[in-house]
């Protein structure tokens, strides 16, 4: 899992590895000149969700009649995201990586999944220098797949003191901070009203069952990150 800084000798990265695609066989953090892979494994980066923003729109006829993602379309499909979200995110399209969500198809809402190109493309080459090539990249959390489209999923992640909620549905992937008290959380009243439980670090555990009276399921964040791994999609586009 990447880091907010840039890449550096000393930068620790979170890491987790798993033999059979689902429960974590070990996990930690080492410094990126420390960082090593067993033989024959596949290196999956994990792009946290603070480093991710989230678009839905619909594409123009035409876009994806060729074969998406090949060298020849590449320039013309950035094109078009480029004019489509132009008016919707804070930075120049220039600066930001896009990458549309699998299985993407015309005439019907798609999610772009955007990103600070920069940044990812400095921690891809560090990686490759340092002799971990990346096979995929994916994203920590993601709006739900096409044949779910209305899911909606809760986390509670990150420490007691800075504790923050984590919403996935039909709106996309929002982040929200928790206040510094257990009675006055800046929470969705609905979505605390029809889940049935939430998902936390076990770090953040105590107030989770504070908030959502008991209705708990635990997940570290390493097997959130073997979780995301599993995923469909690629932002390696």
């Amino acid at each position: 899992t990447l880091p907010e800084p840039l890449p550096a000798p000393s930068v620790a990265c979170a890491y987790a590895t798993t033999g059979d695609g689902t429960s974590v066989a070990r996990h930690g953090e080492a410094a990126l000149s420390l960082l090593t892979a067993p033989a024959g494994a596949e290196l999956v980066v994990v792009v946290p969700i603070q480093q991710l923003s989230w678009h839905r729109l619909e594409l123009p006829r035409g876009t994806l009649q060729r074969t998406l993602f090949t060298d020849a379309d590449a320039p013309r499909l950035r094109a078009v995201l480029d004019g489509l979200l132009e008016d919707r995110v804070l930075d120049d399209p220039a600066l930001l990586h896009f990458a549309l969500m699998p299985h993407a198809k015309e005439g019907a809402p798609v999610w772009v999944c955007s990103c600070n190109r920069a940044w990812l493309h400095a921690w891809v080459g560090a990686l490759e220098q340092a002799g971990l090539p990346v096979a995929r990249i994916v994203p920590e959390m993601a709006p739900p797949p096409a044949h779910d489209p209305n899911a909606i999923g809760l986390w509670l992640t990150g420490a007691p003191d800075a504790a923050r909620l984590v919403t996935s549905g039909p709106h996309g992937v929002i982040q929200l901070p928790l206040s510094g008290t257990l009675a006055d959380p800046v929470l969705p009243q609905a979505a605390l009203q029809i889940m049935e439980s939430v998902t936390t670090d076990p770090a953040v555990a105590e107030l989770a069952e504070h908030l959502f009276s008991g209705r708990v399921d635990l997940q570290t964040p390493a097997q959130r990150a073997v979780r995301a791994a599993q995923t469909e999609w690629d932002l390696a586009q």
